[in-house]
């Protein structure tokens, strides 16, 4: 709805390379075995890039697998101000990423792994829908995927996410949901083996994302409250973004 994200992307994908868009991490992992590569996977991080710069965010908020995102932002922000720009009046500021773990959010959500396969990420969209708890999902959907979460053989509870990433990423969870931390929590479940760890998981998460679910839900069954809200964000949005492309414009003699 905010046509300026797409024109800023064309902009800032002028200034970038098919080199470094290859090199990203995220694009080797998400092309790998395709025969054919959509361009749309190619350029996402350039329109990522567009999202932050034309707002001219200046701290972004990223989980660790994006921060070459960011850093793609920052690339693009300092070529953009050095090639168009005066040196006392750049346009976009140059964004730093917060990791989650900074500024008072919580270190463990940082380490959150899918559940499935503790190597990867915790992913909305990994193919393994066990892999993955959503806001909302059912009790007895979060009791299961809890129950099937990958661990190990050692029966007791310790944090230790080298040489135990399935029961130490379930530990992370449990941290990131209550705020204790990794040692406070094998203190208090010392007297619980892993499986009976993961139901005492599951009834924490259970009463952590019920009331979230049940609101998500109120707010759904209200479309014309949510519709407006949209709306207003989309007015406030659009605001700012028409005038960031009209000071870019300027400055690369569209205007």
């Amino acid at each position: 709805m905010v046509q300026e994200h797409t024109q800023l992307c064309w902009i800032l994908g002028c200034l970038s390379t098919t080199q470094a868009l290859s090199r990203l991490s995220q694009f080797k992992e998400k092309s790998s075995g395709m025969k054919e590569v959509p361009l749309g996977l190619y350029l996402y991080p350039v329109l990522q890039a567009a999202d932050i710069l034309l707002y001219k965010g200046t701290k972004v908020p990223v989980g660790e697998d994006n921060l070459q995102n960011v850093e793609l932002s920052r690339r693009l922000a300092r070529s953009f101000n050095n090639r168009f720009c005066k040196e006392s009046n750049p346009i976009f500021p140059i964004p730093l990423p917060v990791l989650v773990g900074q500024e008072g959010t919580d270190e463990g959500a940082a380490r959150v792994r899918s559940l499935r396969d503790p190597k990867k990420k915790m992913s909305k969209s990994d193919p393994d829908n066990k892999s993955c708890i959503y806001i909302n999902d059912s009790s007895a959907v979060i009791l299961q995927k809890c129950k099937k979460a990958v661990t190990d053989f050692t029966s007791t509870l310790s944090f230790d996410p080298i040489e135990r990433p399935g029961v130490s990423n379930l530990i992370s969870i449990h941290s990131a949901v209550t705020g204790l931390t990794p040692p406070e929590i094998c203190k208090d479940c010392e007297n619980l083996n892993t499986g009976k760890y993961k139901v005492h998981l599951a009834n924490i998460l259970i009463e952590h994302l019920t009331p979230i679910r049940e609101y998500s839900e109120h707010l759904l069954n209200n479309k014309e409250h949510l519709e407006s809200i949209l709306r207003s964000g989309e007015d406030a949005a659009r605001n700012i973004a028409q005038e960031t492309m009209h000071d870019v414009s300027k400055v690369i003699g569209l205007k």
